[in-house]
This record gives structure tokens, sequence and C-alpha cells, in this order.
């Protein structure tokens, strides 16, 4: 089956409430008073001609790039409607352009009208934005005149008949999708639940979960096809007792009582689900999750241990381990950045001791730039060899020194130090490739 991109999956469940509730309120809601002439018809006679400047042009290509949830400033929202016409014909621009309507001014509603039918058609993903609750939440509904319901049915009209003209396969695709979306809601609430913790390191679960199915899907063996998510195996002593794996006896303890609550959920599917909701809950786009995964019966069923990342050794390591699960220079980047920017070493578990950033619960790009702009230096303890910086607050490991010394992986750190949009949209896409190594989705 086809795989929903990452922007149209994290609309499935609120697009399903929507459909389903279809609960708008048209009474109560009111303009903001700031943005009330933002968008004064623009009378130059060559509007239809104007391109945008470089400075312009990069910051639409950026806000195009990630998904739109609605949340344009509107500054950003000027943007898109000045340009309307120049932007016509790029489809993946229909949506943000849509968001920058103030839809209670007549002019810009008929002209926004207009133009939907001669933009480039846009693809299903947007078109699923556009029945999202997401596009439901946007102030076409602050209109007090009148309810705003012919607008909506001449958009909604525009998407289904965008979906109309999809192959049957991404058709049943959509909606297998939105089914699972709904079957597991009420587990990523739970999940949501249990995320902060005041008395657990920074407050928050978040890292650990995380960090639980990285190592669960980190042994994956692409020669052998053995390792990975699918088993759950780290539930069994020969492998929790890897030396990699001290402390994630906790997390297993704390998905328990959901596992319990759920037993129709593997324990392998809720570990995923779990770091999906987590990375979530950090500032990560929403991960399509794909259930199926099956948990193994028996500890024979454990990979060899030794198969995930020693931070103590040095660039050819990090490849060896991460190519033997068929990854790329960039992806192995941008996996140990992102797994990175999050939690903290203890020293009762790897030895080392500390957090890599300042912001150890939010998915950033700050790793890249604390490893690329601060000052390092080898810390003076008696712990294994780690690196500080002058705060003596931050730490890097051994393998994160060589992300900065290899000549190909610092051409990567440089990409995701400079762009947090690139990096967020990758990570979210290598991680979940990892977590998907040798198992095939149940749908």
């Amino acid at each position: 089956m086809t795989t929903i991109k990452n922007k149209t999956y994290a609309q499935m469940s609120n697009f399903a409430d929507c459909v389903i509730s279809a609960d708008f309120d048209f009474e109560n809601n009111q303009n903001d008073p700031s943005e009330e002439q933002l968008y004064l018809i623009d009378d130059e006679e060559n509007i239809q001609e104007i391109k945008p400047k470089n400075e312009d042009d990069q910051k639409i290509k950026k806000l195009v790039a990630k998904p739109c949830l609605g949340e344009l400033n509107p500054q950003e929202k000027k943007l898109f409607y000045r340009y309307r016409y120049y932007l016509k014909e790029n489809k993946e621009a229909l949506v943000n352009f849509l968001h920058s309507i103030q839809w209670n001014n007549t002019r810009e509603k008929e002209e926004c009208i207009k133009l939907l039918h001669m933009w480039a058609p846009c693809d299903y993903g947007d078109a699923l934005h556009i029945l999202s609750s997401f596009f439901c939440a946007n102030d076409i509904y602050n209109i007090k005149r009148q309810k705003p319901i012919e607008q909506m049915l001449i958009l909604r009209k525009y998407a289904v008949d965008q979906l109309k003209k999809q192959p049957l396969k991404i058709i049943e695709s959509i909606l297998l999708q939105i089914v699972q979306a709904l079957r597991y809601e009420n587990i990523r609430e739970d999940i949501e639940e249990i995320l902060p913790k005041p008395g657990y390191d920074d407050g928050s679960l978040g890292p650990l979960l995380v960090r639980l199915a990285w190592h669960a899907s980190g042994t994956y063996d692409k020669d052998t096809k053995s390792g990975g998510s699918n088993g759950a195996t780290m539930r069994f002593k020969p492998e929790l007792s890897d030396g990699a794996n001290a402390g994630l006896h906790l997390a297993q303890e704390y998905l328990q009582p959901i596992k319990q609550k759920y037993p129709q959920i593997s324990h392998s599917d809720l570990w995923i689900l779990a770091s999906y909701v987590a990375l979530e809950h950090m500032g990560a786009p929403r991960i399509p999750f794909n259930p199926g995964r099956k948990d193994a019966v028996h500890e024979s069923a454990c990979p060899p241990n030794g198969r995930l990342p020693d931070a103590t050794k040095g660039a050819q390591h990090i490849r060896d381990v991460f190519g033997r699960m068929g990854f790329s220079d960039r992806e192995m980047v941008c996996l140990i950045g992102g797994g990175h920017a999050l939690g903290r070493c203890h020293k009762d578990r790897s030895g080392f001791d500390g957090p890599w950033t300042k912001m150890p619960t939010g998915l950033t790009n700050m790793f890249f730039k604390e490893l690329l702009d601060n000052t390092w230096n080898v810390r003076k303890w008696d712990g294994p060899v780690q690196f500080e910086d002058k705060s003596k607050k931050l730490m890097m490991l051994p393998t994160d020194m060589e992300l900065k010394n290899d000549k190909e992986f610092k051409r990567w750190c440089e990409v995701y130090k400079q762009d947090q949009n690139q990096f967020m949209s990758d990570f979210s896409d290598v991680f979940k490739k990892l977590t998907e190594l040798g198992f095939t989705p149940s749908y």
C-alpha cells in the first residue's frame, strides 16, 4: 500500500473528527482586530505579474516545505496573498494561500474562489488537509454576518474532486490510515498522559521512550534479516542485559499499564507508537504509525548483543553500525543528531553524564549548533572520555565529535544546523524508517 506523507497523516485523526462530529461554531468567534487591515485588496494593475524577490521567494519555499497546520503569522499570510497569481502554478502553495485569506472580506473571498479553479491541482495530501479540522479551525469561521457554509462547501467540493482523481490504491490507503488513526487514538491519549513526569530527569518521559524504540529497532541486520523492532525482544534478559540498554527497563515499566489496558496492541507496536507520540509531544511532525508487529515468545529470538552504537568509537564504527541497517551518511547524521537532541546521559547507565543541549525535552536542530559552534574540551573526571563546553553544563560523546571531524558527516551537520525545517522533516522520515526495519505493515 502507498504510505501517506507525514504532513497528510498528521491530519488523519482530526480529519475523521471533523467529518464525524461536524461540530462547528459559527456564532461566537470574533475577528482578530490586529489583522483587520492586513489584507486590503492590492489595487496594483500589474498584480498578476508580480514575482517575489529572492528573500521572499526563499521564505515562501521554506513555508511550503513544512506541514501547514494553519499557524501562519500575519506577515507570512501576506506573502502568500501578495504573490497569489505567481504562486498559482505551484500546487504545493495552495493550502498556505487558503490560510492567508481573510474570509470576511468579500472581494478576497471571491477572488480566492476564482483562483482556486485556476490553481495547479493539489495532491491528495493537501486535499485531505482542506477536509481536516486543521482547516476547519481556520478563520473562515470567524464570519459574523453569515454562516460560511457556501464557501466551505466550495472548498470541500474542490478537495473531494481532487481525491476522485486518485488511483484506487491511494484511496484505499487513505481510508485504511484514517481507520488506524481512530483505532489507536485512545492509546495515543493515554501515552500523552504519562509523558509529563516532574520527578524524572528533565520532567518528561519523552526522551526515554524515544530511546526505547531506537534501541529496540537499532539491532537490525539487513543481511541476515534479524533484529529490529518486530518482536520486542528487549523484554527478555539477554537483550535487556546489553550494557547499551541500561535503564530501559524503566521505559517498559511505564508503558506496562497501557499494555494491560489495551491487550490488543503488541508490546512492539506500543513501544514504537509511544516513541512517535513522545516525539510529537517534543515538537516533531506527526509520524504515520503502521501497526502489525508481533511479539516474540522466547528469548531465542533476541539478536546478538553488541549491535548498537558504541559511543567511545570513531567514524568507521558509526558507518559499520548504521550501514548494517542500510542507512546513508546523511541518515546517520540525522538519526544521531535527533537522538542526541533529546534527553541526557546517566553515569549509572552508560557511564557518561549530562545533556547535549539546553533543551533536552524539545526536538530542534540545537545539537548541530552546539556541536559546530561551541568550544569542546575533554572533561577531567573519573568517568569515560567525554567532552564538555565552557559552562561545563553540556556534553558531547566521542562519536558526536566524529560528526564534526569527518568531512562527509560534517557536511550534513552544516545542512541541519542551517535548516531546522529540513532537519525536522528528515528526522521524522528516517526515524520511521528505523522503526520499520525488518517489519512489513499489516496493510
